[in-house]
């Protein structure tokens, strides 16, 4: 399968900075925060280092770090705390019990961003901006509720001196914006159809992965699961089908977040704060089928997806009814607009926007992976995220 994501040369990549590269004391752009962008599940690689380098040419300070592809948001939250101000990942001392797996991650980061939540000599916040794609817009809001809320069981687990600072809780400032690019944020109907199919079909692949840990092979590392001890890029490890059943019929996954009623359960407490900015954008590429009869794919979508497009707008059940068919080909377009219960409104112009609500985007003719670049036009590709990283920074 060719790539799914876009990557520019360093020709392109020159060409690019010399079109549109804003000056560093640009008036319009007063609060210059970071991006940090997330891919999704099921990503083997930075998929989001096309958009990464698009946002870099406007002249701001972009990454794209790899987490793992089917790991939990609550373990790829604590992967990215240490990825941006260095150290080893802390899983905690309550979750990793729970879940039975090391509570220390294996890599030590240099971090990225150091003095983020550090105050200037103004007294100012050093903020980010999060963009997820996919689960990974899902990962952008347990991250925020970790540095928000903390957690409980951790703070009661662990004493007060080996706390991860993560889980105390109260760095909500610490966050000026996240927007969400196709998003399952109340899960997507293909897992609750077939969510113990596709965990079947992953364990063949995990003991690969087992038996490829401490070798050359160019995923050996790529799992970022180490934790669990069934997968490492640098450490041989015995066989350990135990373990990987452990992991696939377990919560601590991307598979339950991503089915409606484990994201439900794992999200049920979140909720927007007044001093964060919240977009979402989403896709849809089917339209009515015959007679009026669920969604079928348009011409536009991609032949890979074509097949799970057609199941998801062709379901439907008790609990699913006809507002969930609509698709980009992985993701619900009902459910990317916005979570339920959190307090939203469509779009209402950038003079408009308030913190503490979910702008919703109007709905774009895409598939899933069109945020990545894959099949589409770079020259839509880079205007897309040249306006959204500019509109975020022109925020107040």
């Amino acid at each position: 399968m060719p790539d799914f994501y876009i990557q520019f040369s360093e020709e392109e990549l020159a060409a690019l900075k010399a079109d549109v590269r804003v000056p560093a004391a640009d008036k319009r752009y007063p609060y210059r925060y970071p991006f940090l962008l997330i891919h999704g599940y099921d990503n083997m690689t930075e998929t989001m280092v096309g958009a990464r380098d698009v946002i870099r040419a406007q002249g701001f300070e972009a990454y794209s770090p790899h987490v793992g592809p089917y790991t939990s948001s609550w373990d790829r939250a604590c992967d990215l705390y240490a990825i941006l101000l260095g150290g080893k990942a802390d899983y905690g001392e309550a979750h990793s019990k729970k879940y039975n797996h090391a509570r220390f991650g294996t890599r030590e980061y240099p971090g990225l961003v150091p003095d983020w939540g550090k105050e200037d000599v103004a007294g100012n916040v050093k903020k980010i901006n999060f963009i997820g794609h996919s689960f990974g817009g899902i990962t952008a809001r347990t991250f925020l509720n970790l540095l928000a809320e903390g957690s409980e069981a951790e703070r009661e687990a662990t004493p007060p001196e080996e706390l991860s600072p993560l889980f105390a809780g109260g760095k909500e400032s610490w966050v000026n914006s996240i927007t969400t690019l196709a998003t399952p944020h109340n899960g997507v109907t293909i897992s609750a159809l077939a969510d113990p199919v596709i965990r079947a079909q992953r364990f063949t692949e995990f003991l690969q992965a087992n038996l490829n840990s401490g070798t050359d092979n160019e995923k050996a590392g790529a799992y970022e699961m180490d934790m669990f001890g069934f997968s490492s890029g640098d450490k041989k490890l015995p066989p350990r089908p135990d373990r990987i059943m452990r992991f696939l019929t377990g919560q601590d996954n991307a598979f339950y977040e991503l089915e409606p009623k484990g994201c439900a359960e794992v999200t049920k407490d979140y909720k927007t704060y007044p001093g964060v900015y919240y977009f979402s954008y989403r896709g849809v590429a089917t339209v009515a089928g015959t007679g009026g009869i669920g969604q079928v794919p348009d011409s536009l979508m991609i032949e890979r997806y074509r097949g799970v497009a057609t199941t998801m707008g062709m379901y439907r059940s008790d609990e699913y009814g006809p507002e969930w068919q609509a698709n980009d080909g992985r993701v619900n377009e009902y459910s990317a607009r916005a979570p339920f219960g959190e307090e939203q409104c469509d779009y209402p112009g950038e003079a408009y926007v308030k913190p503490g609500v979910w702008n919703i985007m109007p709905a774009e003719h895409k598939y899933h992976s069109a945020y990545l670049g894959e099949e589409w036009p770079r020259e839509e590709f880079i205007q897309f995220y040249s306006d959204l990283c500019r509109r975020i920074a022109r925020l107040p």
